[in-house]
């Protein structure tokens, strides 16, 4: 074995070096080759997304009893569902004379204007009003009278957006934000099944894909930790073993700046492409903004902890019993309040894994519980196991301050902690009740665990009988809070139940709308012809209502021609799809030759 590896101080070093290629090399590949590579794997999928939806809909046209069926206007129900769940626009024409009217479609987001239908010979990239379709033009084989026509959405846009309303590639969403469409040619073209190419896409300038492989955020992460780790092994090599006093601070700062730095700087790690660190999934302020953070603080936490006990004392033996002076019950007392902030703040933690989250702790629910679960019970230890040791740390000075006078401990641990639960909201004191009293109890534990137990000593044994306590008081905590939050989940969808069975909404429709009769449009009907006309009186119908009405509803008007009687079924049959759609049931009414259609505004924002 060479000097080197004998050398351990030289494997500190190589260590250094070895996290810091890897910290660098995570950003150097990453900006030269995984960029460029993921956006063009990004296209390939959005062009395999379009052929995948040709091919479906190649399938449908070969349906020779579905055409026959939308030819004489007799389709199913099953056609309608069949078709209505198509990820793309559906459209039948049928020729008349020297043009073609609309006889069936399958959705009621657009039409494709006449002018860009009879620009269509074959297949077309178009821009419409919302968006970027790829629109293609089948003529039946069986039914020569008849046109097929579909349309698949690539680009929603629009001329405001908004958070309801917002640009986005449906077929891979990975595009949103850093890919724009252009008709000029670049180096990623996505081509139609034919082969014919269709658009280009131009990556968004200043847009990084700094997200796009989880390997790099993995590697970035365990790099940069080991860093911090290789520093604190040189500084132990070349200070700690000269001045003693500095191993503690040393450690802690070098495990402190790698906690903060992560806060500073959680862009660059891109921490939220690992789903554990998104915040959706758990947030319970900006200390701790997701799990994965809780995880890597409560693991820092538990380390430090052990840490700190074995260089304090790590051979069992007692610490030099100190004078009884008023600095010394100064000292006391301040070990009191770190106990009683160690306390509350680790129970405050603990709730927050359950009220703050989205993960499942209800193990009387198997199908309930996911891979988050066990990393929340892998937090729950650390937790445990960090308080414990810290709770040691502070016994260990805090019993010989009080020597001789033992009771001023639980004393002080009353006041101080009644104190604190005197300050906070009523609806956790009974909480920080009981757990001052189990603090009281685990106080007097520690006090007499020599002469209460011999079992109960700081050995393997004696471990194992702190965490069956630890985990029975975690139990019992979490089932509490795991009560709360299924209380709270009942009470939002019994208002949920509460708004949609509201027998107020149809009244509320009915009087916006009790004006809108055959009378009014028999004698507004002819002001519809004229364009001007026309949009202002669907404006003053829409707009100028009932204040409440305009708050909570979106209301829409459809003007129909004499055709009405062969699309009406089709008309119901979305109503119908609406009402299973939308949190609320919208309201039909049809006069004559118009619809009126009103939908809940709030079940267009769920």
């Amino acid at each position: 074995m060479s000097k080197l590896f004998k050398n351990k101080n030289s494997w500190s070093y190589f260590i250094l070096f070895c996290s810091l290629a890897l910290f660098a090399g995570s950003f150097a590949f990453q900006s030269i080759s995984v960029n460029k590579s993921s956006f063009e794997q990004r296209v390939k999928k959005l062009e395999k997304g379009i052929h995948q939806l040709e091919k479906d809909a190649a399938s449908v046209l070969s349906d020779t009893a579905l055409m026959r069926r939308l030819n004489i206007a007799k389709q199913t129900p099953a056609d309608l569902d069949y078709l209505y769940n198509k990820p793309y626009y559906f459209y039948v024409y049928q020729k008349l004379n020297n043009g073609q009217y609309l006889k069936f479609w399958n959705t009621a987001v657009m039409i494709i204007p006449d002018s860009v239908l009879n620009d269509v010979m074959d297949e077309k990239f178009v821009q419409l009003s919302n968006g970027y379709y790829y629109i293609k033009k089948n003529q039946s084989k069986q039914h020569p009278g008849l046109n097929i026509c579909y349309a698949i959405l690539i680009k929603s846009q629009f001329f405001i957006p908004s958070e309801n309303f917002k640009e986005s590639y449906p077929l891979n969403k990975g595009l949103d934000g850093v890919a724009n469409i252009s008709l000029n040619p670049s180096p990623y073209v996505v081509r139609s099944f034919s082969g014919k190419s269709l658009f280009y896409l131009k990556k968004k300038p200043g847009t990084t894909l700094n997200n796009d492989n989880v390997g790099f955020v993995i590697i970035r992460l365990i790099s940069f930790f080991f860093i911090f780790l290789a520093i604190y092994f040189i500084l132990f090599k070349n200070v700690v073993r000269k001045y003693k006093f500095a191993d503690i601070p040393f450690f802690i700062l070098c495990l402190l700046s790698f906690r903060v730095l992560l806060y500073l700087f959680r862009d660059i790690f891109s921490l939220e492409r690992l789903e554990l660190f998104r915040s959706s999934l758990y947030n319970a302020g900006m200390m701790l903004p997701s799990l994965g953070d809780l995880l890597i603080s409560s693991a820092l936490f538990c380390w430090i902890g052990i840490f700190i006990w074995n260089r304090i004392k790590p051979d069992g033996s007692e610490p030099p019993e100190p004078k009884r002076n008023k600095v010394q019950w100064a000292q006391g007392i301040l070990y009191i309040l770190l106990l009683l902030i160690l306390t509350f703040t680790t129970i405050n933690v603990i709730r927050s894994i359950v009220s703050n989250s989205k993960v499942s702790f209800d193990v009387t629910n198997f199908f309930s519980l996911s891979f988050f679960t066990a990393v929340g019970f892998v937090i729950l230890a650390f937790l445990s196991l960090g308080f414990h040791y810290f709770s040691r740390i502070i016994y260990n000075y805090l019993f010989p301050a009080f020597s001789g006078s033992v009771y001023y401990i639980y004393l002080f641990i009353a006041v101080a902690g009644l104190s604190y639960i005197a300050l906070s909201t009523p609806q956790v004191t009974a909480l920080y009740l009981l757990c001052l009293a189990w603090l009281l109890l685990y106080t007097f534990l520690f006090n007499n665990e020599t002469s209460l137990n011999k079992l109960i000593r700081f050995n393997i044994s004696g471990i194992v009988i702190w965490i069956f306590i630890f985990s029975i008081s975690i139990s019992v905590l979490m089932l509490s809070e795991i009560d709360k939050a299924e209380l709270k989940q009942r009470r939002v969808y019994l208002e949920k139940l509460d708004t949609k069975s509201d027998p107020g909404t149809e009244r509320l429709i009915v009087m916006a709308n009790t004006y809108l009769d055959n009378d009014f449009f028999q004698h507004n009907f002819h002001r519809l012809y004229d364009e001007k006309d026309n949009k202002f009186l669907r404006d003053s119908i829409l707009s100028n209502n009932y204040s409440r009405y305009i708050r909570d509803y979106s209301g829409s008007l459809y003007f129909l021609t004499a055709r009405i009687s062969h699309c009406l079924i089709q008309v119901i049959y979305l109503m119908n799809l609406l009402k299973r759609l939308f949190y609320g049931s919208p309201t039909l009414l049809i006069f004559g030759t118009y619809i009126f259609m009103s939908l809940r505004m709030t079940s267009l924002l769920t």
